[in-house]
């Protein structure tokens, strides 16, 4: 008993679809912030209301606009805190626990 059948082989190349281009991408949400081992989610929103900060600069240059950026921070997590005050309410207030010349050195860099 013999068996003939035809056997079609196709083949085509799928390419992935393109990343969106910056202009065609949704803003960035939001920025992670390593500090001290301890992450900080904050709205990419909120850092880009002080627009001559390092960090607002750092989200505009974002390579991927649309996933959250990563930025490690070499400063005390409890006083990046009060740094992040800054952001939200425009004003500081330093607890009698923390160093006020820290707080002001931190926030120069």
């Amino acid at each position: 008993m013999t068996f003939e059948a035809e056997v079609v082989v196709t083949s085509a190349i799928v390419k992935p679809p393109a990343p969106p281009r910056a202009a065609d991408a949704p803003p960035l949400s939001a920025a992670l912030f390593n500090v001290g081992g301890q992450t900080f989610q904050v709205a990419a929103k909120l850092i880009r209301s002080k627009a001559d900060t390092l960090p607002a600069k750092l989200l505009a240059k974002a390579a991927d606009p649309t996933r959250p950026l990563h930025v490690p921070v070499d400063i005390c997590p409890e006083r990046f805190r009060i740094l992040l005050d800054w952001y939200r309410y425009g004003e500081i207030w330093v607890p009698n626990t923390v160093a006020t010349k820290a707080v002001l050195r931190d926030a120069a860099r």
